[in-house]
C-alpha cells in the first residue's frame, strides 16, 4: 500500500523534497553575522556565581538541543522557539548561561537539514544552533526579554 502511493506520487514527493532542500539551503538566517566561528568551544567562561546545579544545567542543555535540532512540527524539523524561551527564563544570570553552554559543548548538528542528523552533520556549539535556529526577530526578542543575558 505505501509503495503503491510512493510510485503514485513519486514525482509530487520529488517535488516537494527539493523544494524544502532549497528553500532551507538558501533560507537568509541572520545575515549581519559573518560566518560563524568553526567548531571550538569558548572556555574562558566564567560560572562563578551560577543559581543553577550542574543537573539543572545539563537538563537544561538538553532541552536546548531538543528544541533546536530534534524538534519536528507536522513531520518537518522546527525549531520549538516556547522550550528555548522556557530554558532562558531559568537563568538568572550570564554564568547560569555560560554553565549551561559548556554543559552543551559540542553536538551534532546539520545546516543543511537543521537537524541532529542529516546527510552531512558537522559538531558546533550552542551560540552556532541557536544563530542559525532564530531568525532576526526571535534574536530580538530574546535580547529585549533577557537583557541579562549576553548571547548573541
Amino acid at each position: 500500500m505505501v509503495i503503491t502511493f510512493l510510485k503514485k506520487h513519486f514525482k509530487e514527493i520529488s517535488v516537494v523534497l527539493v523544494l524544502l532542500y532549497v528553500l532551507n539551503k538558501f533560507r537568509v538566517v541572520n545575515s549581519s553575522d559573518a560566518p560563524l566561528p568553526g567548531t571550538t568551544l569558548k572556555d574562558d567562561l566564567i560560572t562563578t556565581g551560577a543559581t543553577i546545579d550542574n543537573l539543572k544545567s545539563q537538563s537544561l542543555a538538553n532541552i536546548l538541543y531538543e528544541a533546536t535540532a530534534n524538534h519536528t512540527q507536522f513531520g518537518f524539523p522546527a525549531t520549538d522557539e516556547k522550550a528555548i524561551y522556557y530554558v532562558l527564563s531559568q537563568l538568572y544570570n550570564q554564568a547560569d548561561f555560560n554553565k549551561v553552554y559548556k554543559d552543551f559543548g559540542l553536538r551534532k548538528y546539520s545546516k543543511d537539514f537543521g537537524t541532529a542528523s542529516g546527510v552531512v552533520t558537522k559538531e558546533f556549539d550552542l551560540i552556532e544552533i541557536l544563530k542559525y535556529e532564530l531568525n532576526q526577530n526571535e534574536i530580538k526578542y530574546i535580547r529585549e526579554n533577557y537583557p541579562h543575558l549576553s548571547i548573541f
